[in-house]
Parts: structure tokens; sequence; C-alpha cells
């Protein structure tokens, strides 16, 4: 992905994600049955589960790198 594809799935990925955490996840999943979505579903469903499962609800301009959400998981071990 390039810079500005990158930075709209990324935005793409924050809506659904703010979507879950106001309505629920059945909610989310009727919203990513959508036809339109087809050629993009892979990724946004892999980057929605990542991003929830490392905290993200959504909130405008937060990224959850995978190395940092690792290196959470690995402080959590000694907590």
């Amino acid at each position: 992905m390039n810079n500005s594809e990158e930075y709209r799935h990324q935005c793409e990925v924050r809506v659904y994600l703010r979507e879950r955490s106001l309505h629920g996840k059945e909610h989310l999943r009727k919203l990513l049955r959508n036809p339109k979505l087809e050629s993009r579903l892979h990724k946004l469903t892999e980057d929605i589960w990542e991003q929830w499962q490392g905290g993200n609800r959504g909130e405008a301009g937060v990224w959850i790198s995978k190395k940092s959400s690792l290196e959470q998981q690995e402080l959590d071990i000694f907590v």
C-alpha cells in the first residue's frame, strides 16, 4: 500500500473499531457483509482484529503497530 492508501485503510479500520465499540460485534459483522468490501475484506478484518486485540477502539489518529502490540503482550506477562 502506498502512504495515502495506507492512511485511508487505517481510517477505515478506525471507523469499524468505533462502530464495534459503540454498537457491538454483531453490528460490525453486519457492516462487513457489504458486498462492496469484498475485494479488501480479508485485510480489513485482519487489521480490525489486530487493532482490537491491541486495545484500539477507534480513537482518531490511533494506530497500534504490530511491534508495540507484541511488546505490550510481553510486558503483560510480567504484570
